[in-house]
């Protein structure tokens, strides 16, 4: 723990706009303790003057450089070093009251501190009523004892004028989990009364001087005199400590280090921001987590599939209630009183379900109503018992012991492991989980920690082998978007098939997209790549057959104008070409697997959308391998102004299939009709809104990932553009319907607009540009545009004898094109993201923050893709740029690996501010750099997005099956010359 003897810590300044001046003094001390997370510490606040006749100085030995020394101005604070290396540390904050009145300049931050200024946005009448207010509302809630220290008989009044504020804070304004302080008065050296005297005279004052009839209790105020004590000043403060800490631990508002240091920077913006509301603990420590904003939906899917007072008393209620505890009392929130959490979290949702009527039992009998205030108070029971219950897997027990009832409940619009959040991994079995849960409950190895697998289901205990990578928490995204286009997807295909041989690894191309999005045939092509995870090459093989066979057209008889009538008439009911065909193809490839039934889709971390046109409303929905949005938090501004509808199931019985989510993508009208999803409704193509599925793909990404400000690259392919500007004929029949007409006309604007995807792309690219800094020059880094310029004519939809002479032109074309190799480059950088040393936050020292960190690669050691990059970057010259400058020229990038196999370069560095950016590039050869994922990010997003503000709460709570899976905090990696890949020369 390192000494320091800058002891600045809160003061106010300014005539008539105050401004509050905080230092990191707190979160330095706090940060210095050895495993702060097992620490309760306790803030000793000491008031008074240190003019001659006070005992301030007798308080703590320890502290008496800091409250006598002149320079020190506002409120000072500083560890007990005497208890510094106990459980219960002692904190000694400490304001001279005499020097507020005096003009104080601002002071400098001291090289050792970090400090805040912020001005307060309410009005203070003077700068001794601002101090008061500091005390009594920002530093009161955290204060075990306040200190008042008397220089005489003249100064009790004084006193009494301090003491005030501390008194007059009644239990119907301040929050819940406001602990009474204790205050004890100090009286000066000369008092000869009895402390039972000395208090009745201060109790006398303070009833006639409080603007209320009378205060609760006088019993947390109690006196200390020197003269007739047998104690000294410094054990009575501890023993009123010890009685403070005591009433805390009965009122559940007893705080570790961390969550105090946490806490109290959160009742700091609290108090600067707002004067008559009282800072509330329960509600600021689920800040950084908050309840689920869809609380009341998936409190509604659970009620509802119940229907009797038996299982809704038995089943519903106590394991709401157990989901609520689980959710709440994880390791990075307080122990909160249960009966206040679930007042302040949970009680409006259940307050909101209102009342319900059911049958008495499973067994039918006459309706009884249960009503909205037994439900709530039902919920609240429960939640109080079961927050007695808690053990180190909470819940693990919770699923366990409600297991009857889960293993026949497949719900699929909330995930019944948290109900926080909507499932998204399906399980042999069919129940479904959302990740956080499927992370929770699933086991990683240290050679691959991304790729979780679930043994079985944690509902039914049935084996359920299923395999989920997910994303490393800061690492960004990278999105493919593919055009529709019938038989030109093939122009898409080659484009992905000259990529993957850019970069020229040994890994599919598809598993360098974490988001795939396709309309019509382009959806094809995704299904194709992530669905049945074909090679590219095989996908167009696939897709070369498959247009031979649904293209095959109607067999007509007859001669003359009635044939071609009836041609027509069959064209406009029933579609150019027969349903039969395409649906008889996808089931043979799809089988009856859903959409949440794709596991290569899962095990390689990715995720895929659809967009379908509801035939009836002519609405614009989206069909995923998700099962919709991921957003895990209030998303509701996201909902107001989105452009389309998911399309969900509501349980096993109506999942969608991947035939028909298919079958309604690529349901063009005039050449197939319309489609059936069973229980959502009859959909069409959804090239008829989105032939260019990218706005609904940035859409998706902002609610999947609100943290990150833009994909790591976007790429949007088209199905090809005429030079000419000319788009496909669209057919004899249309032309006989409608002739030279306006009417046509309409249709053709219509066809040149919205399949045109350069255009929607450049919309895209224009929006994204005004959202985000350096406007069209910084989108040019990672939005990228590809496309196969056509002279003359595109060849119809349905053509599918031009697919080979498209797919040749497509490969001659994007092999040669530059911009190719230069996206193959970026992929190969995207393969690395940074990532902080876990569990341990940057050093603040010397005026800037040390950071240790970890340049890491996402694809693991084991696989033989691995040695194919370390081999292409060695051959490459690479090395890495770490805010413009390039480290470790002279080594090879793939001598860097830790004790598992996995690329592990370690960097340090110093920066003055967490909102500085880490920018780190990737060089080959010298001259092509591009950034590595989510490169340039700020430090406090990297901190967020690691949680690390409360990792050393983690580490507490980690049980051994938790810490197995996780990388241990000594994972660093080996020295270059100790390990070497294999294969490497």
């Amino acid at each position: 723990m390192k000494s320091c003897k800058h002891e600045s810590w809160l003061s106010l300044h300014g005539e008539e706009k105050f401004l509050l001046h905080c230092a990191s003094t707190l979160n330095d001390i706090i940060t210095g303790l050895d495993k702060p997370a097992s620490k309760s510490p306790s803030l000793v606040v000491m008031l008074g003057s240190a003019a001659k006749g006070t005992l301030l100085t007798d308080a703590f030995p320890y502290s008496r450089t800091c409250v006598s020394s002149e320079a020190s101005h506002g409120v000072t604070l500083q560890l007990d070093s005497a208890t510094a290396f106990s459980d219960h540390p002692i904190l000694i904050a400490h304001e001279d009251i005499s020097r507020r009145s005096t003009a104080l300049a601002e002071p400098a931050a001291a090289p050792c501190h970090r400090q805040t200024v912020r001005g307060l946005q309410w009005e203070a009448g003077s700068l001794t009523e601002a101090f008061d207010s500091l005390h009594s509302r920002l530093i009161r809630p955290f204060t075990d004892v306040v200190c008042f220290f008397s220089t005489g008989t003249r100064d009790v009044r004084h006193q009494v004028e301090r003491m005030l504020p501390w008194l007059e804070q009644t239990r119907d304004r301040e929050s819940s989990t406001t602990a009474h302080p204790r205050l004890l008065f100090v009286a000066s050296s000369t008092e000869k009364r009895s402390e039972a005297a000395v208090k009745s005279h201060l109790v006398e004052l303070l009833r006639t001087r409080s603007k209320q009839n009378k205060f609760d209790s006088f019993s947390h105020l109690s006196v200390y005199v020197k003269h007739t004590s047998t104690q000294t000043l410094t054990d009575r403060i501890k023993r009123e400590v010890d009685a403070s800490r005591n009433e805390r631990v009965r009122s559940r508002t007893l705080l570790n280090a961390v969550h105090f240091d946490i806490l109290f920077r959160q009742a700091c913006d609290h108090f600067v921001s707002n004067e008559q509301v009282p800072f509330d603990m329960i509600a600021a420590s689920r800040s950084h987590r908050p309840v689920s904003t869809h609380l009341h939906t998936y409190l509604s899917v659970l009620f509802d599939s119940v229907d009797n007072m038996e299982e809704i008393i038995e089943f519903a209620i106590p394991f709401a209630a157990g989901c609520f505890v689980v959710d709440n009392y994880a390791y990075d929130v307080p122990f909160f009183n249960p009966l206040q959490v679930f007042t302040t979290h949970y009680k409006s949702y259940i307050d909101a379900y209102g009342n319900k009527v059911l049958k008495p039992s499973r067994h039918g009998g006459n309706l009884v109503l249960l009503l909205r205030s037994q439900l709530v108070a039902l919920t609240e029971q429960h939640f109080v018992e079961r927050s007695k219950m808690l053990c180190p897997n909470p819940r693990t027990r919770l699923l366990a012991d409600f297991q009857p009832w889960l293993a026949t409940r497949k719900l699929y619009k909330v995930c019944l492991a948290c109900m926080q959040a909507d499932p998204q991994h399906k399980l042999t079995c069919g129940h479904v989980v959302c990740e956080k849960c499927f992370i929770d409950m699933g086991n990683s190895p240290a050679t691959d920690p991304y790729l979780y697998t679930l043994n079985c289901c944690p509902f039914c205990s049935q084996i359920s082998e299923v395999t989920v990578r997910v994303k490393p928490a800061t690492a960004g995204l990278r999105v493919l978007s593919i055009d529709g286009g019938g038989i030109r997807a093939a122009i898409p295909i080659q484009f992905l098939c000259a990529l993957e041989n850019a970069i020229g690894l040994d890994i599919p191309i598809q598993e360098h997209f974490d988001l795939a999005y396709g309309t019509s045939s382009g959806g094809l092509v995704v299904l194709a790549l992530y669905g049945l995870g074909m090679r590219v090459d095989e996908s167009f093989h696939l897709f070369s057959q498959l247009a031979a066979r649904i293209f095959r057209g109607r067999s007509y008889f007859g001669l003359g104008i009635f044939t071609a009538l009836y041609a027509l008439v069959t064209s406009w009911r029933h579609g150019r070409f027969p349903s039969s065909d395409i649906e008889g193809a996808l089931a043979e490839l799809f089988g009856e697997a859903t959409m949440l039934d794709l596991q290569y889709v899962s095990s390689i971390g990715a995720r895929v959308g659809l967009p379908v046109v509801d035939a009836d409303t002519l609405d614009t929905c989206l069909v995923t391998s998700y099962n919709g949005s991921t957003s895990r938090y209030n998303d509701q501004e996201y909902a107001n102004i989105s452009t389309y509808r998911l399309l969900r199931s509501d349980d096993a019985t109506s999942e969608i299939r991947i035939k028909d989510a298919a079958r309604c993508t690529s349901a063009a009208p005039w050449y197939f009709t319309p489609n059936k999803i069973p229980g959502l409704g009859t959909f069409m193509d959804g090239g008829l809104s989105d032939n260019n599925p990218c706005m609904l793909a940035v859409q998706e990404l902002h609610k999947i990932a609100p943290e990150l400000r833009r994909a790591d690259h976007f790429v949007s392919v088209g199905t090809g553009i005429s030079t000419t500007r000319k788009v496909a004929k669209t057919g004899f029949y249309p032309s006989l319907l409608f002739g030279n007409s306006s009417l046509q006309q309409t249709a053709e604007h219509y066809w040149s607009e919205n399949f045109n995807g350069d255009k929607r792309f450049a919309l895209m690219r224009q929006i994204m540009a005004a959202s985000l800094p350096g406007g069209i020059a910084s989108t040019k880094k990672w939005l990228h545009r590809f496309n196969l310029p056509v002279e003359g004519e595109l060849p119809n939809l349905d053509d599918f004898s031009a697919i080979g002479s498209l797919a040749e032109a497509a490969s001659s074309y994007f092999t040669a094109d530059p911009a190719v190799r230069d996206l193959a480059d970026a992929a190969l950088a995207l393969t690395f993201y940074f990532e902080l040393q876990p569990g341990r936050m940057p050093i603040y020292e010397r005026g800037s923050y040390t950071c240790y960190g970890t340049i890491r690669c996402r694809i693991p050691g084991l696989s033989p893709a691995f040695c194919q990059l370390m081999q292409k970057l060695d051959c490459l010259e690479a090395t890495f740029q770490i805010q413009m400058q390039v480290y470790d020229a002279k080594e090879k990038i793939s001598r860097w690996l830790d004790r598992h196999g996995n690329f592990g370069k370690p960097v340090c560095l110093r920066v003055p501010s967490f909102d500085d950016e880490l920018d780190i590039r990737l060089r080959l050869h010298k001259d092509r750099i591009h950034h590595i994922s989510a490169s340039p990010m700020t430090f406090r997003t990297l901190i967020d997005l690691q949680m690390l503000e409360w990792s050393a709460l983690k580490d507490m709570h980690a049980t051994p099956r938790t810490t197995s899976k996780k990388r241990r905090r000594d994972d660093s990696p080996l020295q270059p010359a100790k390990r070497h890949c294999s294969g490497m020369p």
